[in-house]
């Protein structure tokens, strides 16, 4: 519980840094080939987006995204988190290391914030140049007049 987080800015050669690489490559292929939980079937698109571990490695929270399915964000959470035990069975034969971390699943609302912003500004930009297209039209029709 009270564990610091690790901060990724140590750099490439820190061990937490590089352990966190391997958990998110073998989540990224344990998750959808090896659990079979009626949860997450039907799932679109699942993206392990961050994994952060403590430096003693025995924590690790895993952030994960839904691209189309967000309002499964709860059920796809805790299943995640009910099957922790299970995934980190599969990770300590798969890693072959001496501490496996205890993992802790968090949906990360990230890639959902920065979709509605991109469309938000697509759609600001779309206005802008629609009010520049009557502004012109404006301006010309006033020339035309005088």
């Amino acid at each position: 519980m009270g564990h610091k987080p690790f901060v990724p800015e140590k750099g490439a050669n820190y061990r937490p840094a590089r352990f966190a690489q391997r958990l998110k490559e073998e989540l990224s292929t344990l998750i959808p080939h090896g659990l079979k939980d009626p949860r997450i079937d039907g799932i679109g698109f699942l993206t392990i987006t961050e994994v952060t571990v403590t430096p003693d490695l025995k924590h690790a929270t895993v952030k994960f995204a839904l691209m189309q399915d967000e309002d499964r964000a709860k059920a796809v959470t805790a299943c995640l988190n009910d099957a922790s035990n299970f995934l980190r069975k599969a990770l300590m034969r798969a890693l072959d290391t001496r501490i496996t971390p205890q993992l802790n699943f968090k949906y990360d609302k990230g890639l959902t914030n920065s979709l509605q912003i991109d469309s938000l500004l697509k759609k600001v930009k779309a206005d802008d140049e629609a009010r520049a297209v009557d502004d012109s039209h404006a301006a010309k029709d006033k020339t035309e007049e005088e």
